[in-house]
């Protein structure tokens, strides 16, 4: 798979914005961030990229990061086990200083060419 292609597949799968940086989420909603690759071999890299989850409160009420979050982890095993393939790496806390949002990033790697 291209780059762009993988990029074009996760913004898909999560209906997600793009965004440069977290300092650029002000509201609820899910983003998709490029973190950049890892060199595998001559022919293959690794691209990582963050999914991340904007939430008002983590688990009080139906818009709550808890729910999605899982909602979120089943969509990524799913397509995972339905396509024989592995992307989900880790979800961590993703918060920058001044934020009033709950923001959870799902960091996927996918084996990318060109």
């Amino acid at each position: 798979m291209k780059l762009k292609q993988a990029y074009e597949q996760l913004e898909q799968m999560f209906n997600a914005l793009e965004i440069p940086t977290l300092q650029d989420i002000r509201q609820e909603g899910v983003y998709i961030n490029f973190l950049g690759l890892t060199s595998e071999s001559q022919l293959k890299d690794r691209a990582s990229f963050a999914i991340i989850l904007a939430a008002n409160s983590l688990n009080k009420d139906n818009t709550g990061a808890m729910d999605k979050l899982s909602s979120m982890r089943k969509s990524i095993k799913e397509y995972e086990l339905g396509y024989g393939v592995r992307y989900f790496k880790e979800l961590k806390q993703a918060s920058f200083a001044g934020s009033t949002l709950y923001l959870y990033a799902f960091i996927l790697e996918i084996e990318v060419c060109e």
